[in-house]
């Protein structure tokens, strides 16, 4: 990862709101971490994981998820090139559970969804 981006996380991991998971045991490798931190990302990470992937959904979506995890085992990351690895050694089944977590935490609940559909208007 760039020295650029590394500055910017690690300003902008400073105080925010960390949600942490526990891995299930099946998929715990040897030595890896048994609970993940994640946060939400601003916009600008976003734009960041879309531009890192080049568009392409799927690349921004592994992206934004690997932005979003600052901890490992409780552990806050310093180090971005320690999320790779860590996501390099990772189950295809552990990944998809972070990919799963990255999208409930940065997506409406249904009530807010359907709150919001709720309340549209339509002017001339």
């Amino acid at each position: 990862m760039s020295d650029l981006l590394q500055k910017r996380l690690e300003e902008q991991q400073r105080a925010v709101v960390i949600t942490e998971f526990t891995v299930p045991k099946s998929l715990c490798a040897d030595g890896g971490p048994k609970t993940i931190g994640m946060r939400a990302l601003t916009a600008e990470m976003e734009l960041l994981a879309a531009k890192l992937g080049k568009h392409d959904y799927m690349r921004g979506q592994y992206n934004a998820t690997k932005m979003a995890i600052v901890e490992l085992g409780g552990v806050r990351v310093k180090d971005r090139e320690d999320v790779d690895r860590f996501w390099e050694h990772a189950s295809p089944k552990l990944r998809t559970l972070l990919l799963k977590a990255y999208d409930r935490m940065s997506s409406p609940a249904a009530e807010e969804e359907d709150g919001f559909f709720a309340s549209e208007t339509v002017k001339v």
